[in-house]
């Protein structure tokens, strides 16, 4: 696409200056702060990228209101089913109208073709942060999150809308100030891009989905989503399976199913039963265990009814801890009855004998002639008293005697200890793993984008030109006709996002032009009176021969073209450079465009504009 510098106005790639203004328009490759889509949205900040599409906030120029804008990524321009799937998502959330669930404004296309929806603009953490970082996290605010994801759920499915990829990356919770911390989140779901509308009719439907492929994220899918089945075969009851996955995520900090392969995730969804949540009560543990169930007739038939569930849970009354029962001791030495023990009412499934009055602990009397240790003996005035479960285990009771607890204490240390160091390093494995991902997508992103560069600008479009990109460092090679050519390609390279440095191995492979020698000249005779470069991270390039030069007879028609190529090249750095706010080594680099094309009103502008801001 172009873009105006005077009025921030972006068009098709076929005008080459701007209607409004008539200024010469700048081949750009993103979206930038300050330029307008549609003369209705101003872009402020990229706020989100992935593989398919970028998301920009933006100010509506009308309303003045703060929304975010889902672009789409040119290179997926091609790919209609992708395109089907994106204007289902438009469709879909658009239809949707809860207060738990993003809400759509305008679907559209930019200038130069990409479509794009303008949705509420939230800041929160989705749930996938939360989980990492409050592990686990506790049950009242859980069973919260999980009944506003359940009314979002609920309000599609009564649209006959199924999402089908619910997960902790698709649910975002936005602090509510002033709240206690069970009911401090606000739940907006996301991302309805793969959601099945149960309507013939709906466009999005239509060749949408195969038998046998699986649609949503392995670890959260239900079984009917991982057996493949389609149409009518997946209903709200696969949402509700996926919201108790998370629910036990979120409870748990794990998954209920471990696997190191997607493939490994969807035969457990399919046939592994889920091992019950530990540590939580009895109705939580059911409340999950039934949303988990493999048979959708027998979980909850209704996002109301797993809401019901919840609520139910969350109004019961805390449970009693019940603490250790120590036995009294009479005044005489022998240990007195023991209270009987009071079960949770919570944890309780069936009914629990009354305790006998006099429930004592087996004890024997011992005169000083028994030295047997079998536990059974007849009781005689004035021995010693000894505990039959002590006898037992051949440790009589000694009066006055002490545990050595500090064995204990330094066995406890070392395990400690070794737990400690095992979580790290696992820690930094995940980590670094991790790390190298993100590293390698990034590379991929930008060996793209600077291919793309290369490949738009006129100069080097039959260029042969190869670029390799490691940890963010590009590296070029390839041959190149021109001397200014190697500094042109390197300077489109630094310009693209994300780039931390370019090893310039550019060959020239024809011969300097007589004008080259004659600039190159004139370089060096006034190395010694020209002022250092800025340092910054895009040095001026070498300068390129003048337009009064006298080329070879014959040439004149090529050197042109050739000088205009590369004035548009040092007009588009001079741009760069003032964004960087560079101004000085701007009005250098529009007075080489300048010299080169004297007719470049471009250039005059830029010059006038980076004197103005110095």
């Amino acid at each position: 696409m172009k873009y105006c510098e005077t009025c921030h106005s972006i068009y098709s790639n076929e005008l080459d200056s701007c209607p409004k203004d008539k200024e010469s328009l700048r081949q750009v490759n993103d979206f930038m702060p300050g330029m307008i889509i549609r003369d209705k949205y101003e872009v402020l900040e990229k706020i989100g990228i992935g593989g398919m599409a970028a998301v920009y906030k933006a100010r509506h120029l009308t309303f003045n209101e703060i929304r975010a804008i889902k672009v789409v990524n040119n290179k997926l321009l091609n790919d209609q089913d992708f395109l089907n799937r994106f204007r289902n998502e438009a469709i879909i959330t658009r239809k949707l109208r809860h207060p738990n669930a993003v809400q759509l404004d305008d679907f559209d296309t930019t200038e130069d073709g990409r479509p794009f929806i303008v949705m509420e603009y939230v800041q929160g953490r989705n749930l996938r942060s939360w989980i990492h970082g409050t592990n686990p996290i506790p049950i009242p605010r859980a069973l919260n999150i999980g009944k506003q994801v359940a009314a979002a759920l609920g309000a599609a499915h009564k649209l006959n809308i199924v999402h089908r990829d619910i997960k902790p990356d698709n649910i975002l919770l936005i602090h509510q100030p002033g709240q206690v911390e069970s009911t401090q989140d606000l739940v907006k779901v996301l991302d309805f891009g793969i959601a099945k509308m149960a309507d013939a009719s709906f466009e999005g439907n239509r060749n949408a989905t195969q038998t046998g492929m699986v649609v949503g994220t392995p670890q959260y899918v239900s079984p009917e989503q991982a057996s493949g089945k389609i149409g009518d075969q997946i209903d709200g009851r696969s949402d509700l399976y996926s919201l108790g996955v998370v629910l036990y995520e979120m409870i748990t900090g794990k998954l209920p199913f471990n696997s190191d392969t997607p493939i490994g995730y969807l035969i457990h969804h399919l046939q592994t039963p889920p091992t019950p949540p530990a540590g939580v009560a009895q109705t939580v543990s059911s409340l999950i265990m039934k949303a988990l169930e493999k048979d959708r007739s027998k979980r909850y038939q209704s996002a109301d009814e797993m809401i019901n569930a919840m609520s139910r849970v969350l109004n019961a009354p805390i449970p009693p801890v019940v603490k250790p029962v120590t036995t009294p001791v009479t005044p005489t030495g022998i240990p007195g009855p023991r209270p009987a023990p009071v079960a949770s009412p919570l944890q309780r499934t069936q009914p629990i004998a009354a305790a006998p009055a006099q429930s004592q602990r087996n004890v024997a009397v011992l005169t000083p002639a028994h030295t047997t240790t079998t536990g059974t003996y007849v009781a005689e005035a004035g021995g010693t008293v000894f505990d039959e479960t002590k006898l037992r285990r051949r440790k009589p009771a000694a009066a006055g005697g002490s545990f050595d607890w500090r064995k204990i204490v330094i066995i406890a240390g070392i395990i400690a200890g070794l737990v400690l160091v095992t979580t790290v390093v696992k820690q930094v494995q995940s980590n670094r793993s991790a790390s190298t991902l993100q590293e390698a997508q990034d590379d991929a992103r930008i060996a793209q984008d600077v291919s793309d560069a290369l490949a738009q600008s006129e100069p080097l479009k039959h260029a042969s030109l190869h670029s390799d990109v490691k940890r963010g460092v590009v590296r070029l090679t390839g041959t190149v006709s021109k001397p200014y050519d190697v500094e042109i390609a390197g300077n489109l390279a630094r310009d693209v996002l994300g780039v931390r440095g370019v090893i310039n191995e550019l060959q020239v492979t024809a011969a300097p032009e007589q004008h080259d020698t004659i600039w190159r000249s004139e370089q060096e005779k006034n190395s010694g009176s020209e002022n250092p470069q800025p340092n910054n991270s895009h040095p001026a390039p070498t300068p390129v021969p003048q337009a009064n030069s006298n080329p070879p007879a014959g040439n004149s028609g090529n050197s042109g073209r050739g000088n205009q190529a590369a004035a548009v090249q040092y007009v588009q750095q001079g741009y760069t450079q003032m964004g960087m706010r560079d101004y000085q080594g701007a009005a250098r680099s529009f007075q080489r465009a300048l010299q080169l094309d004297p007719s470049s009103q471009a250039a005059l502008n830029g010059l006038q504009k980076s004197r103005a801001a110095r």
